[in-house]
């Protein structure tokens, strides 16, 4: 996905000589507004979660079906820890487009935040996602 509408499987082909990616035309979902952020769901494996201007969706990769999570406009960045704790992070209507000094905890409602600062994205960092 490339902060357009659509997110589409890829899959490796190789040959002795050679590796490459190649578009699974059969798993493409076009389903999204101006998307802004794709990451892994570290609860629920097989799950990606996507955020467009309109809201956050869960995608079954499987499947390639979008269900909405959430329909709060302007989130940049949204991720699910493996505990259940969800962080995002985005901007507000006439404010800064690219976001607010708060990253946001949704399981222990805390809002942490940067003075001064205005953050975009956040993410995870971890290596357990299976």
């Amino acid at each position: 996905m490339s902060g357009g509408k659509r997110l589409t499987a890829y899959r490796i082909v190789t040959t002795a000589n050679s590796a490459k990616l190649v578009e699974d035309t059969e798993r493409r979902l076009d389903a999204f507004t101006r998307a802004h952020d794709l990451q892994p769901d570290f609860r629920r494996p097989g799950r990606l979660l996507v955020t467009d201007t309109y809201g956050v969706y869960a995608v079954d990769t499987a499947s390639m079906t979008r269900s909405t999570l959430h329909e709060r406009r302007y989130v940049k960045s949204y991720v699910r820890h493996s505990s259940g704790e969800q962080m995002w992070t985005g901007a507000v209507e006439n404010g800064n487009v690219f976001g607010t000094k708060y990253v946001h905890f949704n399981v222990s409602g805390v809002a942490r935040a940067r003075e001064g600062a205005i953050i975009y994205k956040a993410r995870l960092d971890t290596t357990a996602y299976a």
